[in-house]
């Protein structure tokens, strides 16, 4: 019986696997502060917590409505690595 020997990984793949999974994690570090800043911004505004939820629910539909041209627009350019980097850059951007 013959073993089954698995192909070696390139070496610089633990690299790149690396820095998607920090840029991952930074996506979705800006909305977790948004959740946790909303409490304190719905009190100085006097906002109840379904009037909080109204404001989530209107993030979410916009953040899904902004994907449908968003995912056309990686089809067409092709260069991904490129536009995730653009996208990176600018959700940084809007904390600062």
């Amino acid at each position: 019986m013959n073993a089954i020997v698995a192909p070696k990984a390139p070496a610089g793949s633990f690299r790149d696997v690396w820095v998607i999974t920090i840029g991952h994690g930074l996506t979705h570090w800006y909305p977790a502060t948004f959740y946790l800043l909303l409490p304190l911004i719905g009190k100085e505004l006097g906002l109840s917590y379904g009037q909080i939820g109204l404001v989530m629910t209107c993030q979410y539909i916009a953040g899904a409505i902004a994907n449908i041209p968003g995912g056309m627009v990686v089809d067409t350019v092709g260069r991904k690595g490129m536009l995730m980097a653009l996208s990176l850059s600018g959700s940084a951007s809007r904390i600062c």
